[in-house]
């Protein structure tokens, strides 16, 4: 992957739709011509730029990799963009706005300024990921099942699943630990959830993070292909298999 396809999904990843992007600028641009005070205004818009041309940047990237590696850059440049107060800046820039207004102008700039945020946003139960629970931990059964097929006395559980249980293995038990977390590694956890699956880059992407037990999609096939590779049934939940791989550390 070049400079310029990683930035793009970066942005992808970080932002979700260009139209939130798009407040957050035009929030800055508002900040600018509304703030009087100069302190103010590096404040708010300068930091906010220089985070940006640091995230933004080639030599950057390059650092990053040079420190984290080539696995899972994303997941660690992303980080970078908890420097910048995106909430903030918006919220500020709405205030200056309201405040050189008055009566049913105000009212009118409200209004049109809650519809931009609600249009730009998005509700996190449309999301595919989500999943409505039937339990008390809030969580997918299927998870529940996988922790109960380990015994109590054992520690540390190295585990890969697929994309969909990522973000709550660890809610229902701490021993789980796993080479990636949500949205890190998509390629192969999401791998893992179809029918079809390249079992023997899974099984290399386990090896190299010294990870024992594979969650896996369950069918006859794929099954057959984990046996092929020397992998052993753990258990069985209502749609996946557990295995444990055997390849040398």
């Amino acid at each position: 992957m070049n400079i310029i396809d990683f930035f793009r999904n970066l942005t992808n990843t970080l932002w979700g739709s260009y139209g939130f992007q798009a407040l957050f600028y035009f929030s800055l641009v508002i900040i600018l011509i509304l703030e009087k005070k100069r302190i103010r205004q590096m404040g708010t818009c300068g930091y906010s730029v220089c985070i940006l041309f640091i995230i933004y940047n080639p030599l950057m990237h390059l650092l990053c990799q040079y420190i984290f590696g080539p696995y899972d850059l994303t997941a660690y440049y992303c980080r970078l963009f908890c420097l910048i107060p995106i909430v903030f800046v918006i919220a500020y820039a709405i205030a200056l706005v309201l405040q050189r207004t008055s009566g049913g102008k105000k009212f009118l700039c409200t209004f049109l300024m809650v519809s931009i945020v609600a249009a730009s946003g998005h509700s996190p139960y449309g999301e595919e990921w989500f999943i409505r629970a039937a339990n008390y931990n809030k969580v997918p059964n299927d998870v529940l099942e996988i922790s109960a097929l380990f015994p109590k006395t054992e520690k540390n559980i190295s585990i890969m699943v697929p994309s969909d249980l990522t973000v709550y293995m660890r809610q229902v038990d701490s021993r789980f630990h796993m080479p990636y977390g949500r949205g890190e590694n998509t390629g192969i956890s999401d791998q893992m959830l179809g029918e079809t699956q390249d079992v023997k880059a899974i099984l290399n992407y386990a090896v190299s993070w010294e990870t024992d037990y594979i969650v896996t999609f369950y069918t006859e096939d794929v099954l057959a292909q984990y046996k092929n590779w020397g992998c052993e049934v753990v258990g069985f939940t209502s749609k996946y298999v557990v295995l444990r791989q055997h390849c040398p550390k």
